[in-house]
């Protein structure tokens, strides 16, 4: 039993993918609102460690490599055992959405594994953050017992998140200064309760990379 062991994890070493490696990891790291390829980030291939100095989550880089200027990456190693592969960007700048995976959407925002004697396609989401302004007004407003929440998402969620929380009565809020979000289109629920009745409204904002986006939700 333990010869078969054995065998099957010098199987896997000897396995090679390209270049005479073991491991192979290639795909793309682009902003799914444009299409376009990010190339200022890094992918690194990781070993886990238990708590190595100089490292931090219990990772530990033992290869790396930087996309090209279409976004496009490939990373060759060989390691007896399986690694993980993580996408790394500056947080003031970009927000990583996740992996796609030999086609298919991980939702997976941290790290992949990569096997050992198989090429591994995957892709990283990644959009950059950018900023608008709102004006919140309760124009058709009925008195003090008045009740409205809001929900939100980008376009590329299946759902909108939670419900904020109750704002009463006559409301009226403008931005004191712009709110980071990604870029995209940005779509927004809102759910009034009156004397009169149950009213839903919907607005949308397209946030650019660039620049301040506005949007006015009157209710």
């Amino acid at each position: 039993m333990k010869f078969l062991i054995l065998l099957f994890v010098v199987v896997g070493f000897l396995a090679c993918t390209k270049d005479g490696k073991n491991i192979t990891v290639r795909g793309r790291v682009y902003n799914p609102v444009t299409g376009e390829g990010i190339s200022d980030c890094e992918i690194r291939l990781l070993k886990t460690t238990s708590g190595s100095p100089g490292t931090s989550g219990s990772y530990e880089a033992v290869a790396t490599v930087t996309p090209d200027a279409d976004g496009y990456y490939e990373l060759n190693h060989t390691s007896i055992f399986g690694r993980y592969v993580g996408c790394y960007v500056d947080s003031y700048v970009y927000r990583e959405l996740g992996w796609v995976k030999d086609g298919v959407q991980t939702n997976n925002q941290s790290f992949e594994k990569v096997n050992l004697g198989k090429i591994t396609d995957l892709d990283c989401q990644v959009v950059p953050i950018g900023k608008f302004t709102a004006h919140i007004l309760n124009s058709n407003c009925e008195g003090a017992s008045d009740e409205m929440q809001f929900r939100s998402k980008m376009h590329w969620e299946s759902g909108y998140g939670d419900w904020s929380s109750i704002r009463a009565g006559c409301y009226d809020f403008t931005s004191t200064a712009p709110t980071e979000v990604p870029m995209g289109y940005r779509y927004y629920e809102t759910r009034v309760i009156r004397p009169s009745g149950t009213y839903y409204v919907y607005d949308t904002v397209y946030v650019p990379q660039t620049g301040v986006a506005h949007i006015d939700i009157f209710y």
